[in-house]
């Protein structure tokens, strides 16, 4: 491959690293003809006249080329060489981006990598938006997210969509969650918390005959064992009606508003006397 300027540069390929039916990526050492220095790069081409392959790399470029700030090269993005185009021996037009090489695909889901890596990636995410002036990659996946020596960069910028931002770089990662700690941008805040990047509160649960529920909405296990033994509920089983737990979220509320801790025996016996007085009229044996 040569570029159009007068000066020779020559790529020597060194590895392929993805194909599929409409392109194709390789590893290669780019040298210019007048020095004995090499430069690490990925190559992308377009593999047939397909006009969606050709028209996402001419995209990408432009993305590059100019609506992408120069300055986001090389610690956010790849630093960009160029599309290059000529025509196979089969007189299809071939298009290639030529980028820095800055390493593999991330191969762990978002959602498993150590907190600290998930830092690391979305701290680069944000800068982008930073210094994109409100742009977001559509296809932020694991697949565009590339590391080398610990170093992240974001690629495929192909389709990127404008929004308002008003992300000012602080992610208040590791903290409670609550809205007031979140990123001042939805399409962030909504991504940070599918990563799980702020802590929360445990949740408990407590077991309805075998259903799950959070504890936060039903009386303790203790008062709910009791209540459906006494009751006779627990023989429902699976085919526990839902006025069964409507119920028993109304207990919860009963010893809430009585301030009854079922801890205490007194308390306990007072709470499991109103969940019987108060039961749903259900025949358990139907």
């Amino acid at each position: 491959m040569t570029s159009p300027t007068t000066e020779r540069t020559i790529a020597q390929v060194t590895a392929l690293v993805h194909d599929s039916s409409h392109s194709i990526v390789y590893r290669a050492n780019l040298s210019n003809s007048d020095t004995s220095c090499t430069v690490p790069v990925v190559l992308k081409f377009n593999l047939d006249a397909d006009l969606n392959t050709i028209e996402d790399l001419k995209k990408e470029a432009a993305a590059y080329s100019g609506l992408l700030p120069k300055s986001m090269q090389g610690h956010i993005i790849p630093k960009y060489y160029g599309l290059f185009h000529g025509n196979s021996s089969h007189g299809i037009e071939i298009f290639c981006i030529v980028l820095e090489d800055c390493g593999d695909s991330v191969k762990t889901d978002f959602r498993h990598l150590e907190l600290e890596v998930k830092y690391k990636i979305l701290t680069k995410l944000g800068q982008f938006h930073i210094q994109s002036h409100g742009y977001h990659p559509r296809d932020f996946a694991e697949r565009n997210v590339v590391v080398k020596d610990g170093e992240y960069r974001l690629i495929d910028f192909h389709y990127l969509r404008e929004h308002e931002c008003a992300f000012d770089g602080n992610w208040n990662f590791g903290q409670m969650y609550e809205y007031e700690i979140l990123p001042k941008c939805i399409t962030l805040g909504g991504i940070g918390d599918e990563l799980d990047v702020w802590k929360r509160d445990p949740v408990e649960y407590v077991d309805v005959n075998g259903m799950r529920l959070e504890a936060i909405d039903y009386p303790s296990q203790a008062v709910i064992d009791e209540l459906l033994k006494r009751c006779c509920f627990e023989e429902l089983g699976w085919a526990t009606p839902v006025e069964v737990y409507d119920w028993l979220s109304a207990v919860r509320k009963y010893a809430v508003m009585k301030g009854l801790d079922s801890n205490k025996e007194d308390d306990f016996q007072q709470i499991i006397q109103h969940g019987v007085e108060t039961k749903p009229d259900i025949d358990a044996n139907e």
